[in-house]
């Protein structure tokens, strides 16, 4: 097996789980898993005594991997269900792909619904395709049954079974999904459809060509590729609309600049000149290095485990020389780009544009003292423009990586690295030849039967990059002039009404299946993504959870016995698949649910059915990991992370790859925590008492947070003008005094809240964190870097917190307030965003339920610079003239009267009188009340003269 930088030698083997007959009759009456055992396990099972197994037989080959690291494989894998013993099952799998490994085709990459995967490599390419096709079949036409097979796979089954390790666990009754070659040209072609059509981002568009170019994380020397694209790293603010900030993406690195196509030119001419293979020379190339290869990998990422183990692992236990390790951006960018080291041609990976931590020596590594110029080597260092803070340089690059000049450019890098300028005529004239041992298919290694020219082949091949596999053979086309998506995030100041229902119940929990909006009462969790069923803590048996349907609140199961005390709190992922749970003992529980049949459509207590396939704990139970009962649990499904908030205020960071792996947080919020949510990447999550609001990393480090104030402040209006060029005097706002400059700050109690992260989206701050409160009030908020400035920004202009000294946390963002919603004067119990962002939902205490989405047609005015009045005006006016507002104040709701009095709209939320309802009820369409969930349409707006439910921009004195 291959772990990145580290090989396990080992054995892979097929079985079979045939369940008790008490289990048949609810799934399937057979379940595959593969098994992966390292020869330190296998060594260590052979002491043990052979029992009688109710399990069936085992087939499978042996894996001869040469150059295993020493060791086996940790029992604190995600797949690991004994020390040196890892098992798939077909439940859990979302794929199984053929990869290959140094050039030949022997490996199986296997890809779980969680995100964690694994590459096995095999002896050689048929051992491969057998496995392959095992898994692939359906099982009566295996073979596999109670006759173990002989060899290996067999001694080893009967050795796991005496061990009493086979068995249990999720397993599925036919063959696997295999990736097959049509499935990735289909892929392919709808990934790129919908890239042109600017459906897709340009980060997951290139994460989408890696994978199915063969690129994987569980290799260095076949890790996913991304360009540079920003060529600018000395200039105080990075403008991302001059063509001069960004690199030419119609050129390879190694011919950026004319010394370096001239030199690349005359190397290709001169090595043609002396013939080719057929001579006994080398074929011509370019380049002699490579873009991508492991020790670039371990050269960028050395600060971040396990890469600093594998790089101290190549290097004899020690750290390269300083001046060799990874220490300034700048100075990487003109190492790679410039005429002073034409051989390096290196290109970029993922985490540049998604994981600042690996540009931070969090760990105190002893790095060294560079000898050219004396510096300690520390953090990365970063371009002026990021202000000295890693999360801030990941954003700009992230957002220079989406900006509209690479978006229309970023078809010729994939045409040189994927595309039909890497190999043959197109790429020869682009001066993009590489060695030709990068490349797919340039030799056959298993054929090779000198054991020292195998030997020195395959050093090649792992040492010095390997070429993506070739995706198109035409040029790539060009995207279309999509527009800038119009979201929450973006446009906060259109939202307005398309839909709710006043229920008379509180409202507990919102979802967002297709086309529609669900809404349920308090204690209620609607199951993701459909909401096909609802789940909540039964009355009369603590500790255990009631299942219903949505449509009709009909029972449909008891999850008996999940808890030894009563359950407290409920979550789940947003694409599904994972429910969790928490008590009042401080238990908190984790539950998969991908497997379709989990919970059977007539009313059954699951709890005596534990051990069966498609039920089981995802991550084990953790009672006391809260010192008091849990008060709000926040699910990330595509990274496996999780967070939990206690009565006490303590908050824990859960790894969900990594069984009973939590994390303290700090600093604590100091009283009962009352919501927890975070983005479906993990990448930002946000925590609320009473009196906090705190921001976090998906690493669990707090960014930012803000606080209630005191009292209620008596100058709510801030205002500042941007800092770009000198204004007369007569333009420019009061002075204001210290107090009045706070950035920070809500008055009445915070109740819940919602979280958005979509790098690129806006044009400044990052991530979208939205707010409820006592008074019925909604905040949306976003995080800027404390002390940047950013001119560029149309929002915030000069973003610099005079006066305001950085917490002894190490919070170096803040809470920049965007916008403010009235409310009915209700404790809001609930926000939700749609996964597009697109859709603000909340509930209130009183049976609220209420949709906002913005104003199409006045942001598509606004962008145009058309003439026009209302919001969309004043917005455009006051980025013309650079101010930044602060519209935050107490009594908004009170204050909400005068606000909505204009020509066109007289009346507010509390006048409206039951014809009001009536007409938003026929809006809506038909609602469902059964056990207290109603389905609420999305539709267009509900009448033109509807007021906007939000705060209008206050003029400046």
């Amino acid at each position: 097996m291959c772990e990145g930088g580290a090989r396990y030698p080992g054995t892979i083997l097929v079985g079979l789980y045939r369940p008790p007959a008490w289990a048949e009759a609810s799934g399937p009456g057979q379940h595959r898993f593969l098994y992966f055992v390292d020869d330190v396990a296998l060594e260590a099972l052979g002491s043990g005594k052979s029992s009688g197994s109710g399990h069936g037989g085992i087939s499978g080959s042996s894996s001869g991997l040469a150059g295993g690291v020493a060791g086996g494989v940790a029992g604190a894998h995600p797949n690991a269900v004994s020390s040196g013993v890892l098992r798939w099952g077909g439940s859990e799998v979302r794929r199984v792909s053929k990869r290959m490994f140094q050039l030949q085709q022997v490996a199986v990459e296997i890809v779980c619904r969680s995100g964690v995967s694994a590459l096995l490599l095999l002896s050689d390419v048929k051992s491969r395709d057998r496995l392959v096709s095992v898994l692939a079949a359906p099982l009566s036409s295996t073979g596999l049954g109670a006759a173990s097979s002989g060899g290996m796979g067999g001694a080893v089954a009967a050795l796991l079974a005496a061990q009493d390790i086979l068995g249990g666990g999720d397993g599925s009754g036919g063959g696997w999904i295999i990736e097959t070659p049509e499935i990735v040209r289909a892929a392919r072609e709808q990934a790129m459809r919908d890239w042109v059509a600017g459906m897709i981002s340009n980060f997951d568009y290139l994460m989408e060509l890696n994978r199915l170019a063969g690129r994987t994380f569980n290799d260095l020397q076949q890790y996913p590729v991304f360009p540079w694209v920003v060529a600018d790293y000395e200039s105080d603010e990075l403008d991302l609309t001059s063509p001069s900030t960004f690199r030419d993406l119609s050129k390879p690195m190694g011919a950026l600049t004319a010394v370096r196509a001239v030199a690349a030119s005359e190397r290709y001419e001169d090595m043609a000149d002396a013939g080719g293979p057929d001579d006994g020379a080398l074929p011509p190339f370019h380049h002699g290095s490579h873009y991508s290869t492991a020790g670039h990998i371990l050269h960028y990422l050395v600060r971040i485990e396990p890469f600093t183990s594998w790089h101290l692992n190549l290097q004899s236990g020690r750290f390269d020389l300083p001046d060799r390790l990874f220490h300034s951006i700048s100075e990487s960018w003109a190492s790679a780009s410039g005429d002073g080291n034409l051989s390096d041609v290196r290109e970029l990976t993922p985490e540049f544009y998604c994981l600042p931590e690996f540009l931070v020596n969090s760990g105190g590594l002893a790095l060294g003292k560079r000898d050219g110029d004396g510096v300690v080597v520390d953090n990365v260092i970063l371009p002026p423009w990021a202000h000295g803070d890693a999360r801030e340089f990941v954003r700009l690059h992230r957002a220079a990586l989406e900006s509209p000049y690479v978006s229309a450019r970023l078809h010729h890098w994939v045409d040189l690295v994927f595309g039909h300028k890497q190999r043959g005529e197109p790429a020869i004239k682009a001066l993009n030849v590489f060695y030709y041992l990068t490349y797919e298919g340039a030799v056959d290694v298993e054929a090779i039967e000198e054991p020292a020219q195998r030997e020195a082949v395959v050093a090649q091949i792992a040492n010095f990059g390997q070429t993506p596999r070739q995706l198109f053979k035409r040029p790539h086309p060009a995207r279309a002039g999509a527009a800038k998506p119009i979201t929450v995030s973006t446009h906060p100041e259109l939202l307005s009404v398309v839909g709710g229902k006043d229920t008379g119940t509180g409202v507990g929990d919102i979802l967002f299946p297709a086309n529609k909006c669900l809404q349920a009462s308090l204690g209620l969790l609607l199951l993701p993504p459909s909401g096909e069923f609802c789940v909540f803590p039964h009355r009369g048996r603590p500790g255990s959870l009631a299942a219903i349907l949505t449509d009709g609140g009909r029972p449909v199961g008891v999850l008996d016995g999940l808890h030894s005390g009563v359950i407290t709190s409920l979550g789940a992922a947003s694409r599904g698949g994972i429910l969790a749970t928490g008590g009042d003992d401080g238990c908190v529980k984790f539950w998969d649910v991908s497997d379709s049949g989990w919970l059977g459509k007539a009313p059954r207590i699951l709890g005596a059915d534990r051990g069966a396939p498609g039920w089981g704990p995802l991550a084990g139970c953790m009672c006391g990991a809260h010192s008091g009962k849990v008060t709000a649990i926040a699910v990330a499904g595509s990274a496996m992370l999780a967070l939990s908030g206690g009565e006490e205020g303590s908050v824990l960071r859960w790894d969900l790859t990594r069984p009973g792996v939590r994390r303290r947080l700090r600093p604590s919020h100091g009283e009962a925590v009352v919501g927890a949510a975070g983005d479906d990447n993990g990448e930002l999550w946000v925590t609320c008492s009473a009196s906090v609001v705190r921001a976090w990393s998906g690493a669990g480090q707090v960014l930012a947070s803000v606080y209630r104030f005191s009292g209620s402040p008596q100058s709510p209006i801030v205002a500042r003008p941007v800092q770009t060029e000198p204004a007369s005097e007569s333009k420019r706002p009061t002075a204001r005094t210290r107090a009045d400059m706070s950035w920070e700050g809500f008055g009445p109690f915070a109740t819940a809240c919602a979280v958005r992260y979509a790098p690129g989206e806006q044009s400044a701050g990052c991530g979208l964190v939205v707010t409820g409160h006592a008074d019925g009030a909604i905040r949306l908020w976003t995080l800027v870097p404390a002390g940047c400035s950013n001119k560029k920004s149309p929002w915030f202009g000069s973003l610099q917190a005079q006066g305001h000294e950085v917490s002894g946390w190490g919070e170096r963002w803040r809470f920049v307030p965007l916008w403010t919603l009235a409310g009915r004067g209700e404790e809001i119990t609930v926000l939700r965003l749609s996964a597009a962002g697109t859709e603000l939902a909340f509930g209130d205490r009183r049976g609220a339920c209420v949709v906002y989405r913005p104003d199409v047609a006045s942001a598509e005015s606004g962008a145009s610079g058309s003439t026009g009045s209302g919001i969309a005006l004043e917005i455009r006016e006051l980025r013309q003239q650079g101010i930044c507002v602060e519209a935050f104040w107490e009594g908004l709701r009170s204050a909400s009267a005068d606000i909505y009095q204009s020509k066109s709209q007289k009346r507010a939320w509390q006048d409206q009188d039951d014809d009001d309802e009536e007409d938003l009820d026929d809006h809506i369409g038909d609602s469902k009340t059964d056990s207290g969930i109603n389905v609420l349409a999305k539709g267009p707006r509900l009448r033109d003269d509807w007021p906007l439910l939000v705060s209008s921009i206050p003029w400046l004195p």
